[in-house]
């Protein structure tokens, strides 16, 4: 299935580019030594925007490019090949279908960048502040880096005396970053998006000093598959990448998550099968295929995918019912997330962790009449279908009874849907969302993490989500991008409860 989102906020009111009356020729510069640079500096070219106070330094890399013979492997740190780069224009998106959270910049599979803001003149001489990395959601098929304007988060930060730096990183998506099946486990092309994530976490601990930011004070925050990537990244129990989290509507078992070799491989071979790329009868990696295939004769299946062009990687991704998540692969997920936070395997460090009340709402189909499709629908989301009796019990808790449904405290009240959608949107918030953020709380209480906050958010944004999804995935990321204000028709309470939002944050 493929995953529905609502989150496009802050660049519709402050894109950076449309912002061209900030730009300064001399604009501002930071050096940073890169640990491939063999001790040279490399010196990075900015924008200013004095209006805001603000410099802001756009697609530096962190990583070569994944393209050619580095598709399907871990990413490898950046070397610069000149000592200047000029980080004035937003970066493309990750490769990705077209959808509402690309932005205006396209998709590449030289996507390995991220972005950095900063009070303006900041820089190593500056007392260091507080630094805030941001990963995006997108249901790790899609999202990117340029829509996430932190000028409201900045100025919010100096107009309180407590101005922090924030940077946001880009990472593989679909299945050149989150691929599953027997083929990407022994290739060791399984979380590849995380892996990216660590590596852009490390440049921050490396460089960020030189924008005048604290390596030792980095709070992780995300929204979506950004925060499940960040609670992800919290199943190291000895992570130094960050010191405290904040994760939006995102825990450890948000997306369905099995063994690498074993999951979702049926979504691998139909991506295969509409990319030419199918062997006869297999899919092991062992497995030859003929001339036919578009990538070359005589080669294995996971070679054809990975010298295919990336045109015709969004062709195949368009024609399948598209299932790419993180997985255990043995190494960063080294079991059942649920499972280890059980066992207390997991970082104590600080966070905070919450939901939208109406989570389920964005992820069902409008389309559904009865709890048989109900119960098709539960099917074809688990990798591993739940049997009759569960189901049947799962359904005589969530009874097909509109008012106790989602969007809840909304009575009988259909909004031209069947009661059922109200059912399955219960389930599916419960499931996703509720019940793996309670888990993760109960688990930190229990292993004695003491610094653990969780909130749930019931104040929906003006005229953008229609009445039967409620308060729904990504409410809140409105309030936290400075969206909410008078000029956007928000009242007084709102904006009030935007500024307490940025605050907390």
């Amino acid at each position: 299935m493929i995953f529905h989102s609502l989150i496009l906020p802050a660049y519709l009111l402050f894109c950076v580019q449309a912002s061209p009356l900030g730009k300064r020729v001399d604009g501002p510069q930071v050096t940073i030594y890169p640990s491939t640079s063999d001790g040279q500096g490399i010196t990075l070219t900015g924008i200013t925007f004095p209006q805001f106070g603000q410099d802001v330094f756009l697609s530096i890399p962190y990583a070569e490019p994944p393209v050619g013979d580095l598709r399907f492997r871990p990413p490898e740190a950046k070397v610069f090949n000149a000592s200047s780069y000029a980080a004035t224009s937003q970066p493309p998106a990750c490769l990705q279908l077209n959808n509402t959270l690309i932005g205006s910049f396209g998709v590449s599979e030289d996507c390995l960048y991220l972005n950095v803001f900063t009070p303006q003149g900041w820089g190593p001489n500056s007392p260091p502040l507080p630094v805030m990395v941001y990963v995006h959601g997108g249901a790790f098929q899609a999202g990117g880096i340029s829509g996430y304007n932190a000028t409201a988060i900045l100025k919010r930060g100096i107009a309180t005396n407590r101005p922090v730096i924030f940077v946001a990183i880009a990472y593989r998506l679909n299945i050149l970053g989150f691929g599953s099946g027997s083929d990407i486990a022994a290739n060791g092309a399984a979380n590849l998006g995380l892996k990216d994530l660590q590596l852009g976490f490390q440049w921050v601990q490396e460089n960020i000093w030189a924008f005048g930011g604290d390596p030792t004070q980095v709070t992780a925050f995300g929204q979506s598959a950004g925060a499940t990537a960040i609670t992800l990244l919290y199943l190291n129990q000895n992570t130094t990448l960050f010191r405290s989290a904040i994760m939006e509507s995102g825990a450890q078992g948000t997306t369905p998550i099995g063994p690498t070799s074993t999951t979702w491989e049926a979504t691998y071979d139909l991506f295969a099968q509409f990319s030419g790329c199918m062997a006869p009868a297999s899919t092991s990696t062992h497995a030859t295929i003929g001339s036919r295939d578009s990538a070359g004769s005589n080669t294995t299946t996971f070679d054809c995918i990975k010298a295919l062009s990336a045109e015709a990687i969004l062709n195949a991704t368009a024609l399948v019912v598209n299932v790419t998540a993180p997985s255990i692969d043995g190494e960063i997920i080294t079991d059942s997330p649920h499972t280890l936070l059980a066992e207390g395997k997991f970082s104590k460090l600080p966070f905070i962790t919450g939901n939208c009340v109406d989570e389920g709402t964005s992820f069902v189909p409008t389309s559904v009449t009865n709890e048989t499709q109900v119960s098709m629908y539960i099917d074809s989301f688990e990798p591993v279908p739940p049997n009759t009796t569960i189901l049947q019990d799962l359904l005589q808790v969530y009874p097909d009874d509109p008012s106790l449904g989602s969007p809840y405290g909304t009575g009988n009240e259909t909004f031209g849907l069947a009661p059922e959608f109200k059912q399955i949107a219960s389930i599916f918030g419960d499931a996703l969302f509720q019940a793996n953020r309670r888990w993760l709380l109960k688990q930190a209480r229990d292993h004695g993490q003491p610094k653990i906050w969780s909130y749930l958010w019931t104040e929906p944004p003006i005229g953008i989500s229609p009445p039967y999804q409620g308060v729904a995935h990504g409410c809140e990321v409105y309030y936290v991008y400075g969206f909410v204000r008078a000029e956007t028709g928000y009242n007084a309470e709102q904006v009030a409860l935007a500024q307490r939002v940025e605050d907390y944050w």
